[in-house]
């Protein structure tokens, strides 16, 4: 079994981690697991949390974050939460113009999260959340997707790697 470990790409550049819903303990807890323990973070990663915050404000101090420190790397854990309505069209198609600005013009390579329909079956339980989550399938380059191979607490979590512009999974990992 592979064990995923942070490690920077390029230690003068920052990894952003935006969590958008947890509480600061939960963040750092969830740090810590993805560290293996380790207390101390590299010293080029920095997390941010927006819980406490409207839907509007968390949009603006990740943008804020983004544009000051243009990261290598962003992790955007709910980016969901920077909306009222996850079906409102309007809003959704005006946040992904944002987001590939920003992308763009930082020159970040941004990983987000989205969740699945959940109580849904067969097709309908593979598909993102929300009108967001259709048009972010729709543009990203790549999904990983996250799902349990049984639906028992501790069954193990495949990661299947889906190359959106081909159609094809790459690859699964089971974890």
């Amino acid at each position: 079994m592979d064990e995923l470990t942070m490690s920077p790409v390029d230690s003068t550049r920052q990894i952003q981690w935006h969590d958008t819903e947890m509480a600061s303990y939960h963040v750092h807890r969830n740090l810590r697991r993805a560290l293996n323990g380790n207390p101390n973070l590299p010293a080029n990663f920095f997390a941010y949390e927006h819980s406490l915050f409207k839907a509007d404000e968390k949009k603006q101090r990740f943008f804020a974050a983004v544009y000051e420190h243009r990261p290598e790397i962003v992790i955007l854990d709910g980016i969901a939460h920077f909306l009222y309505d996850v079906n409102d069209t309007k809003q959704c198609a005006q946040l992904i113009e944002e987001i590939k600005i920003l992308v763009t013009e930082t020159g970040t390579c941004l990983f987000t999260t989205i969740h699945d329909n959940q109580g849904k079956s067969g097709i309908q339980a593979e598909k993102a959340r929300g009108h967001i989550g259709s048009e972010l399938e729709r543009i990203c380059d790549s999904q990983i997707v996250c799902a349990r191979a049984e639906r028992k607490k501790n069954a193990p979590i495949v990661l299947s790697i889906r190359n959106v512009r081909d159609g094809d999974y790459a690859s699964d990992l089971c974890i």
